[in-house]
């Protein structure tokens, strides 16, 4: 089994919820998410309903919705940027740091055998639905931070840190191609989330 991320939006304001679950297989994920969701939507009164949903339906009662569902990528992953020689196309792709991951069969550890394209995730935040980018303060990066955060953190998680990973991470990177972790990636949220900790905690006793 591995970690997934599975999420759920409710409400008007398209709150989301993301859980994460250890499952052998994407169904079994969403099976466990589903249960996890309906106890979260009882928790504040909400009765669970279809958790499919009905997207059209915005009103304060509509049920939870999944919209998302995808492997929890271990902390080994890479993200790799590349930037073309025209300088004008990038591409951003997920694979393993290392050559071979082995379970206990001998066999590579699905689904982290292969290099794909990191999801951009404009469902979350349509910054730049034209393509990723980085090295300034802009769209391209905000897209890039928020595609990034969600592929290592989870939806709900992402949509609070992003903007401070591109601002500390993705707009100052100045060269055609990187690789960060999915581990490093962790330790900066980490870092984001204990600084605005202390900030808070100096604001309260002021």
């Amino acid at each position: 089994m591995h970690p997934w991320f599975v999420t759920y939006t409710t409400g008007p304001l398209d709150v989301r919820k993301t859980f994460e679950v250890d499952a052998d297989t994407k169904a079994n994920a969403i099976a466990l998410g589903d249960t996890l969701a309906a106890a979260w939507l009882r928790l504040h009164g909400v009765m669970p309903g279809d958790l499919r949903g009905d997207p059209a339906d915005s009103s304060d009662s509509a049920p939870a919705r999944l919209t998302y569902c995808q492997p929890a990528p271990p902390a080994w992953v890479g993200i790799f940027g590349r930037r073309d020689g025209d300088g004008h196309h990038t591409r951003v792709t997920t694979a393993p740091m290392v050559s071979a991951i082995l379970d206990h069969h001998g066999a590579v550890s699905a689904p982290w055998n292969a290099t794909e394209d990191l999801p951009w995730r404009i469902d979350l935040r349509s910054h730049s639905p034209s393509g990723l980018e980085w090295g300034y303060m802009g769209s391209g990066p905000a897209q890039l931070a928020i595609a990034a955060c969600a592929f290592a953190l989870g939806d709900e998680r992402a949509e609070t840190l992003y903007q401070t990973v591109k601002d500390r991470l993705f707009a100052g990177i100045q060269t055609p191609e990187w690789v960060v972790t999915v581990g490093r990636l962790r330790e900066l949220a980490d870092e984001i989330e204990q600084d605005a900790r202390e900030h808070e905690k100096g604001v309260n006793h002021e």
